[in-house]
């Protein structure tokens, strides 16, 4: 039924090339009229929020799912080393040209992700590349050789919370807007001044909503294929 219903919606489309299409700058011109002078950020986190929150949801079940399969069983232990790993075979240590370039890219890279941030509803950026900047920076001090310095600074029990409170914060701001405009996802929020940093009403908070929640999971998935190479296994 629901391929039959994508079917027919897809015969009912107009071309791309079509001059009677207008939607493209329907689109445009209603995201900035409401509210954002980014366009796609007025689309994701207005004109379509609910499918925005659709894919936080879907990167919400991956990070769960992964966490819940590569989980840790009752009776296991961690192995000495790898099982792929040949007896009294070491892993290389990073290069020292790896780790210079990685630690030098640390911080420009976590700078670079608040001002995206920040300022994905006015410019360039938004909450999914935010998020996946933040990883960016941790992965780094990771292949810098600073393992241990990456696990202190994302610990899984903390975005654990981070996930879960940030995506719940994307559903309460939405059931606000359905108690008091009469909509989903509807402004509730003061627009502000078009172009400032604090503006664009509800498009500002959940777009740092979906940074945090996104940043978060990516991170718990990176760290559960960091931790697979440590296999585990029964005792005796």
């Amino acid at each position: 039924m629901l391929a039959l219903a994508f079917v027919v919606g897809l015969v009912d489309l107009a071309p791309a090339t079509s001059a009677d299409s207008d939607l493209a700058a329907a689109l445009v011109e209603l995201a900035v009229e409401q509210r954002s002078p980014n366009t796609v950020s007025g689309v994701l986190f207005d004109l379509r929020a609910t499918d925005t929150l659709g894919e936080a949801l879907a990167l919400f079940a991956a990070s769960a799912g992964l966490q819940l399969v590569l989980r840790e069983l009752p009776g296991e232990q961690r192995r000495s080393e790898p099982r792929s790993g040949a007896p009294g075979r070491e892993a290389p240590p990073t290069s020292d040209a790896v780790r210079a370039a990685a630690l030098a890219l640390v911080v420009p890279t976590a700078v670079f992700a608040v001002y995206v941030t920040f300022r994905g509803h006015l410019g360039l950026g938004g909450g999914l590349q935010a998020g996946a900047l933040a990883v960016t920076a941790l992965a780094l001090v990771f292949l810098a050789g600073r393992y241990r310095a990456q696990r202190h600074f994302a610990p899984d029990r903390q975005l654990d919370i981070l996930e879960a409170v940030s995506l719940g914060g994307y559903v309460v701001v939405g059931l606000a807007g359905l108690v008091v405009a009469g909509a989903f996802l509807a402004n509730v929020l003061p627009l502000g001044v078009l172009g400032e940093l604090v503006s664009s009403g509800t498009i500002l908070a959940l777009s740092l909503l979906v940074a945090i929640e996104a940043g978060a999971a990516v991170l718990l998935i990176v760290a559960e294929v960091q931790e697979e190479p440590l296999e585990r296994e029964e005792p005796g």
